[in-house]
C-alpha cells in the first residue's frame, strides 16, 4: 500500500528503524523528515533540483 513504510524500513541517514516520514514539497526542494521509533531524534534531508528524482526513488525503497 503506498504511503505505508516497510516493516524493516530504516533511516538512510542514521540507520535507525523508522516510524514515519514526512515530505514537505516546494518549488525549490523536497524536505524530508524521518521520525524514528525510539523518538530520540529526528533526521532531516533536503533534495533540490535534479535530486528530487532521488527523493522519489528513496521513498519507493522505504514504502510497501
Amino acid at each position: 500500500m503506498p504511503g505505508q513504510l516497510k516493516p524493516d524500513a530504516c533511516c538512510p541517514i542514521c540507520d535507525r528503524p523508522l516510524d514515519a516520514l514526512v515530505d514537505t514539497t516546494s518549488n525549490e526542494c523536497v524536505k524530508r523528515e524521518f521520525f524514528h521509533t525510539d523518538k530520540s531524534r529526528k533526521c532531516v534531508e533536503s533534495f533540490a533540483g535534479t535530486a528530487r528524482d532521488s527523493a522519489d526513488r528513496e521513498r519507493r525503497k522505504l514504502e510497501v
